[in-house]
């Protein structure tokens, strides 16, 4: 059995160990630091967001991967059809949308077929 979390605390961490009935369990623990990953948060520009995303995009980014986060479904879509329409290789992925249709969609940008996902979080 494997269980995973991204944000549970110690105390947390041994209760989903009590709850599952998990023993001698193997921990694998990473920092939040990923140095891989670069985070970048755009406030209050002078244009519409999705403007400044496609620009951010096409002169830093280009042709790398990245995630696009949304603030809903609705959004996704929309924000991956300005992506595609901007010229950029970008798909929408959120929870609406059909299982099978997500893993290929998740396949995709996995290979590297497509550069940028638009997904909806909470």
């Amino acid at each position: 059995m494997m269980a995973l979390t991204a944000t549970a605390s110690p105390r947390v961490r041994q209760d989903i160990l009590a709850q599952l009935r998990m023993k001698q369990p193997k921990w694998f623990l990473q920092s939040f630091n990923r140095t891989n990953l670069r985070y970048e948060v755009v406030q209050n520009p002078k244009r519409p967001v999705v403007e400044e995303v496609i620009s951010i995009i096409l002169k830093k980014y280009r042709g790398k991967c990245g995630i696009v986060y949304c603030l809903s479904r609705k959004d996704c879509d929309a924000t991956a059809a300005k992506l595609i329409q901007a010229g950029i290789s970008a798909v929408s992925y959120h929870a609406g949308m059909d299982f099978q249709d997500r893993g290929q969609i998740q396949d995709m940008w996995i290979n590297g077929d497509k550069d940028v996902v638009s997904d909806y979080f909470i």
